[in-house]
């Protein structure tokens, strides 16, 4: 789980939502060298229905970045494009193309640029997958039923719309979710929901998968990464 892709601002109180171009291409390179296949939501959907005689498990993941800050457009994107790998973006469908943008539930409150829809059309086309991050950024599970039902299914409405493809996946903004929320998020046709639990998954889908958060900003980040990559993937 990412944010942005940057050097952090001077200004920033939340340092650890940013990795740099530089981290982010080094965790890349380890992952591969651990023999990992990137992969996303879409494609574990397309290999779930495909019957397999391969039985052999497999060192699967998925590069999650939440909020679809300009950043990971600007500096995430050619990365992957380099490596030739994938990931799924969750912009916050209210935010797309605005700039300076604070959300007002945020710890953060430094001003952000939010990607465009020029900018997610580019990128889907490349072969990166898009999910929802509702219309605002909000703890859902405090919201009414009515709140709920509407930020899920406007925010996928809106993407689709711009994609020309259905959306399987959520993230749940802050990893807010209760059993109220994935209900809903179920019967709205979300497959895969996000939360901000850490742990690895099975293949299947799963509205409640959970996450590990990757923070770039320490001095030991590097030491970091990789003993978070043997604690969660020794096996």
């Amino acid at each position: 789980m990412y944010h942005h892709i940057a050097k952090p601002p001077r200004s920033v109180k939340v340092r650890g939502l940013y990795v740099t171009p530089q981290q982010f291409e080094w965790q890349i390179q380890r992952l591969q060298e651990a023999g990992f296949e990137f992969t996303n939501f879409r494609q574990l959907a397309n290999q779930n229905n495909q019957e397999s005689t391969d039985s052999s498990p497999k060192r699967q993941i998925v590069l999650t970045l939440d909020d679809g800050y300009l950043d990971n457009y600007e500096n995430a994107f050619p990365i992957l494009q380099q490596y030739g790998i994938t990931a799924v973006v969750y912009p916050v469908m209210g935010a797309i193309g605005k700039k300076q943008v604070v959300w007002k539930e945020n710890d953060e409150q430094h001003p952000v640029d939010l990607m465009t829809e020029e900018a997610i059309q580019k990128m889907h086309q490349a072969g990166i997958e898009f999910g929802s991050h509702l219309c605002d950024h909000i703890h859902l599970a405090e919201h009414t039923e009515e709140i709920i039902q509407d930020q899920l299914y406007r925010s996928k409405e809106i993407l689709e719309h711009i994609l020309g493809e259905r959306v399987l996946s959520v993230a749940y903004p802050f990893g807010s979710y209760d059993s109220k929320v994935l209900q809903i998020a179920a019967k709205t046709g979300y497959q895969y929901g996000l939360t901000t639990i850490s742990g690895i998954n099975t293949m299947q889908p799963s509205l409640e998968l959970k996450r590990t958060a990757i923070k770039g900003h320490r001095l030991h980040h590097r030491w970091k990464f990789m003993k978070q990559l043997q604690h969660q993937f020794s096996e």
